[in-house]
């Protein structure tokens, strides 16, 4: 990585470099998946600082998201007499390229952030369902081709007193898929949003309590469409015994949507 002033400016390049040696073998069937190979990852950042504690960033990176490992298991799953879930030990990770211009603007208690992103997967992972001749689903992943996404993010965050720290994220974008499913030809095409919200309070005797809130509108997935979701999660923490011991508990969908 390396960066320097550039007139008004500050920028900021890199490079990271990862070799893949990827060996899954399936004594069953003595079938061996390998993959061998070295993926480049760059990245750049011109920044600009303005008055009043503000800051314009342009920015390009280039990231790699791996498969689960349940992904890639090939024993199936009977979910129920007519869906079976297998993985796919042929499946490769799927590559992320991401042009971002960014603008924020901080003082003491809150900081903005909206941002107008372009966003492009290749080699995209997918579900992908099968019928077969006796009516039983079969469901798996694979590599169907590329996803792209166009839009703006606006992030707040703010500590409204030292115990409470809140932040709301709400997204705005179009979301098409570009591919092809056991030679068929898959384009979806669709613009949907989402929003996030997050409280951590912060009270007196090591306590910490947390609830969040997301809702995801309805949007496509490569062989139909998926519905819109929500759902609040919580959870509190406490220390014990100067730190020496933590005690969670979590609950998930409380509300049960």
């Amino acid at each position: 990585t390396y960066g320097a002033p550039l007139g008004k400016f500050e920028y900021q390049v890199g490079l990271r470099a990862e070799y893949t040696d990827r060996v899954l073998t399936q004594q069953a069937l003595d079938e061996t998946y390998e993959i061998h190979r070295i993926d480049f990852f760059p990245s750049a950042y011109l920044t600009k600082s303005l008055p009043f504690e503000q800051q314009l960033q342009l920015s390009y990176s280039r990231r790699i998201n791996r498969p689960r490992t349940w992904f890639l298991d090939p024993f199936p799953q009977y979910q129920d007499p007519l869906n079976i879930r297998m993985g796919n030990p042929e499946l490769e990770p799927e590559y992320v390229g991401s042009y971002e211009l960014n603008y924020q603007k901080r003082n003491k208690n809150t900081s903005v952030t909206a941002e107008l992103y372009y966003r492009q997967t290749n080699n995209m992972m997918s579900r992908v369902s099968t019928l077969r001749e006796d009516n039983v689903m079969i469901n798996t992943m694979d590599n169907i081709g590329k996803d792209h996404s166009f839009g703006t993010e606006v992030m707040f965050n703010a500590t409204p007193w030292k115990w409470w720290d809140i932040s709301l994220t709400g997204t705005l974008y179009r979301y098409w898929i570009r591919g092809e499913i056991e030679g068929e030809e898959v384009d979806q095409v669709t613009n949907t949003w989402n929003f996030r919200l997050n409280n951590f309070f912060k009270l007196k005797w090591d306590t910490r309590i947390q609830l969040m809130a997301f809702y995801n509108a309805p949007s496509v997935t490569a062989q139909g469409e998926r519905g819109g979701s929500f759902m609040v999660n919580g959870g509190v923490r406490q220390d014990l015994f100067k730190n020496r011991l933590t005690a969670a508990i979590q609950v998930r969908d409380i509300f049960r949507t």
